[in-house]
């Protein structure tokens, strides 16, 4: 009887551990790569700043800011200073 008990327990760890590394990876990002975002922001009361970001890997949104991911850092903007802001895909 304790035989058939660790046999089961053993192939519950081993069932356990093939599901988890064989699950499908769930997406990185809100918005998937390749996308390329223009956008204007407001710097100060009286002036803007504008600019197109090229090869995004993926875009997150969290809350108050906006999260553009590529493979060599990204960029943070706050949607509060956000004038205009335009994703399309590559």
């Amino acid at each position: 009887m304790g035989n058939l008990l660790m046999v089961i327990a053993l192939v519950g760890i081993c069932l356990a551990w093939w599901v988890d590394h064989n699950r499908p990876k769930l997406e990185a990002y809100d918005i998937q790569g390749p996308v390329r975002v223009t956008f204007t922001i407001r710097s100060s009361p009286n002036s803007k700043e504008s600019g197109v970001i090229k090869d995004i890997d993926g875009i997150d949104f969290h809350g108050t800011t906006i999260v553009l991911h590529k493979e060599d850092g990204g960029q943070v903007l706050a949607s509060s200073s956000l004038i205009y802001f335009h994703w399309s895909r590559e």
